[in-house]
């Protein structure tokens, strides 16, 4: 695995010499350098279920949900991604201070994913709030309570964790936009993410307050 000395910033090409350890130095040889353009997403399939593995957390706790599963497509098309894998990164919430007010956290996939042969990859993107006094408390004080997280995507070597930022390099930013708002009856969330209005990427679900909780 090579390791650059400087970070490639736009389409080119670069030459590499390669130097082993008795000195002996290799001919020259150009390679072509592409930078990824960005992604177009496409929304497969979205729910309300609640993960197991989320309700086990807090066995007999309601919880409000939503889901989605995006597919989406590198660009440009006309490079092997073969020996690469992806990985999402976050950078933290768009405003600073929600990471103190009450704002679930977002915590990617921490093992890169498969890049297809069609230059496609699925991201599952997910919202689960226990529906107790407390928040809903903080829902009276704060309806509808809004927040943004900041997410980057990294192209990594297949063989790679994905923790090494000197074999990372980016493919798509976004933004994930997450919305719960409540009435007196039911709790709704919504996400989006890769959105536009000519493409909208968001998955928007309500669920019922339960009785004992609604007095």
């Amino acid at each position: 695995m090579l390791k650059p000395n400087q970070q490639q910033k736009k389409n080119g090409q670069v030459t590499v010499t390669v130097k082993t350890e008795e000195g002996l130095v290799s001919k020259p040889y150009s390679l072509k350098i592409v930078i990824p353009e960005g992604a177009k997403a496409k929304k497969l399939q979205e729910g309300q279920d609640t993960p197991p593995q989320i309700q086990e957390q807090m066995p007999g706790v309601p919880f409000a949900s939503a889901w989605m599963i995006v597919q989406l497509t590198i660009y440009p098309l006309d490079v092997n991604f073969s020996k690469m894998k992806i990985k999402e990164i976050d950078e933290g919430y768009v405003n600073s201070q929600h990471n103190k007010n009450n704002r679930p956290p977002h915590t990617p996939n921490p093992k890169p994913v498969e890049i297809q042969q069609t230059k496609q990859f699925k991201d599952e993107i997910a919202l689960d709030l226990p529906i107790t006094k407390d928040q809903l408390n903080i829902l009276d004080k704060e309806n509808p309570m809004t927040w943004g997280h900041k997410c980057w995507f990294r192209l990594v070597p297949a063989q790679s964790n994905g923790n090494d930022p000197e074999l990372c390099a980016g493919a798509v930013r976004s933004v994930m936009n997450c919305s719960i708002s409540k009435t007196n009856k039911d709790i709704t969330i919504e996400i989006d993410k890769f959105h536009s209005e000519k493409n909208p990427v968001k998955v928007q679900k309500t669920t019922p307050i339960p009785n004992n909780l609604n007095n």
